[in-house]
């Protein structure tokens, strides 16, 4: 499912203030998934990005079926890997 131009942009959004604060915002993937998930839903992914010199923990977001990283985004072109879940956490269930 392609993601609405209004989640694009959110997502968009936030990452650019994560880069702002952050630089590559690389020990703040948990944070990062969790900040775009509230905004536009879905279920937050933990695992590992799967490149060919290892592995790396990394946390994304899982919405409709569709991998929203935008870090994993960035690194794609520079050095491809790929995601492994090891298990998600869909906050909108989660009290408090």
């Amino acid at each position: 499912m392609k993601l609405s131009e209004i989640d694009e942009s959110t997502i968009e959004r936030i990452y650019a203030g994560f880069k702002a604060a952050y630089g590559f915002p690389q020990g703040e993937c948990e944070k990062l998934a969790r900040s775009i998930q509230k905004e536009i839903g879905g279920e937050v992914v933990a695992g590992f990005l799967k490149f060919n010199g290892g592995d790396r923990e990394h946390w994304w977001v899982n919405k409709d079926g569709e991998i929203i990283d935008p870090m994993s985004d960035e690194l794609m072109e520079s050095d491809p890997h790929r995601h492994l879940e090891v298990h998600r956490n869909d906050l909108t269930k989660v009290e408090g």
